[in-house]
């Protein structure tokens, strides 16, 4: 009685190993691809306005342009830079008068939780 209870045990086992590795390899992988949607979209040089072009060909001595990039609605020029001599890159903001701009990533975070708050029902 016991070889059989057992065996049944093992039996059953297998079955469930069998049908939960089926089960694993029906599941199909996905890949999912995040993009940063800040509003910047690809432009030329010759497209933006004369101040910003002046303020990014004074850089052009010390950097090669790798991106340049324009949000219509905050009216801010975004460059990424390569320094020529070691390569590194930096990213560089203007506005529309062509003025370095710092842009603050943290200050930007507390606006969007700022946002997010007051559109929170309150209880």
């Amino acid at each position: 009685m016991k070889k059989m209870i057992l065996s049944f045990a093992l039996i059953a086992g297998m079955f469930l190993i069998t049908n939960l590795n089926v089960a694993n390899a029906s599941e199909k992988p996905s890949i999912s691809i995040v993009t940063e949607d800040d509003g910047f979209v690809e432009v030329r040089l010759q497209d933006l306005n004369e101040k910003i072009q002046a303020s990014i060909n004074d850089l052009t001595t010390e950097y090669d342009v790798k991106t340049l990039k324009y949000n219509e609605e905050k009216k801010l020029a975004k460059v990424v830079l390569i320094k020529k001599d070691d390569q590194s890159t930096k990213k560089v903001y203007f506005n529309e008068n062509g003025e370095k701009i710092e842009k603050d990533k943290d200050a930007n975070r507390n606006v969007e939780i700022e946002n997010i708050e007051t559109q929170l029902p309150q209880w």
